[in-house]
C-alpha cells in the first residue's frame, strides 16, 4: 500500500477515536482510572493480543525499493499502527515480516520511536510466506482481483509495508503472487462512491488500511469502517443504495 497524507477534523479525530475507546469506568459509573493504570490495562490487553487477538502482519520486504523520506515515512505509519492497536477493547496481533535489524528501517524506528524495540508486536526477519500456514494468508492488495467481503480469525492479513511516492503499480500483487499467496482488495467500490469534490484517489497508507480492518472487525459494517478510515479529503461516501455493507 502506497501512502497519503491524511489530516482529520478535531470531529473526526473525535468520532474515530469514541469507536475504539469506551473505558469501563464511563460505562459503569466507576471513578476514572489513573492514566498508569489505563496504560497498565493496555499493556495487558495487547499482551493477550499476542496469543488470542486477530493476526495483521506488515510485510516490510520492500525496505529496498524506498527512498530515506519513504522510509521515514514509514517508520511514522507503523508507530501509527501500534498506537491505534493499543486504543481498541480488543487489539490485533501484530506482526513486522521481513524486518531487518540491521537496515535503515529498524534503525529510523527505534531512532524516531521512544520504546520500539519493547512494542507488543511479533517482529522477525522472516517473511509472512515463511510465518503463516499459506492457506491462512489474504494478502491485501489494490491491485487484487478479488474483494475483500470479510474477516476472519482463522485467516491472517497481510499488508504491504510500503510507501511508494511514484506510486508504481503491482509491487505488492507481484510479490503474493510470486509466493503464490491469495489476494484480496479492499471492498471501496462496492460500498461507498463519489462525492461531489475530492481526490477520489484510494491510496491508502499502512495505518489507515489496519484501522479499516480493526473498525470493520469491531462493527461488522464495511462502510463504517472505510468511511471512517479513509481521508476526508478523497470525497468517497456511503453508499446508501447498497445494502452489503454487514456480510
Amino acid at each position: 500500500m502506497t501512502e497519503q497524507s491524511v489530516q482529520l477534523s478535531k470531529s473526526d479525530k473525535e468520532k474515530k477515536e469514541g469507536r475504539k475507546r469506551k473505558s469501563g469506568d464511563e460505562e459503569s459509573g466507576h471513578p476514572r482510572i489513573s492514566k498508569k493504570e489505563a496504560k497498565k490495562q493496555r499493556n495487558e490487553k495487547c499482551k493477550e493480543a499476542m496469543v488470542s487477538g486477530q493476526r495483521i502482519c506488515i510485510d516490510l520486504s520492500f525496505e529496498d525499493t524506498m527512498s530515506e523520506k519513504e522510509l521515514r515515512r514509514l517508520s511514522l505509519q507503523l508507530s501509527r499502527v501500534y498506537g491505534a492497536n493499543r486504543q481498541y477493547i480488543e487489539p490485533a496481533h501484530i506482526y513486522f515480516s521481513s524486518f531487518n535489524k540491521d537496515g535503515p528501517l529498524y534503525k529510523e524506528c527505534v531512532k524516531k520511536h521512544d520504546g520500539f524495540q519493547n512494542y507488543k508486536v511479533e517482529m522477525t526477519e522472516k517473511g509472512p510466506e515463511k510465518v503463516f500456514p499459506k492457506a491462512d494468508i489474504v494478502y491485501l492488495t489494490p491491485d487484487s482481483p478479488n474483494v475483500l467481503d470479510s474477516v476472519s480469525k482463522d485467516k491472517v492479513y497481510i499488508i504491504g509495508g510500503l510507501v511508494d511516492e511514484t506510486i508504481n503499480k503491482n509491487i505488492t500483487s507481484a510479490k503474493a503472487e510470486k509466493e503464490g499467496l491469495k489476494t484480496a482488495h479492499l471492498p471501496i467500490d462496492e460500498h461507498l462512491k463519489k462525492g461531489l469534490h475530492g481526490t477520489f484517489k484510494k491510496i491508502l497508507t499502512v495505518n489507515q488500511v489496519f484501522e479499516i480492518l480493526m473498525m470493520f472487525g469491531e462493527t461488522g459494517d464495511w462502510t463504517e469502517a472505510l468511511t471512517g478510515g479513509i481521508p476526508k479529503r478523497t470525497g468517497f461516501v456511503a453508499n446508501t443504495n447498497n445494502s452489503r455493507s454487514k456480510p
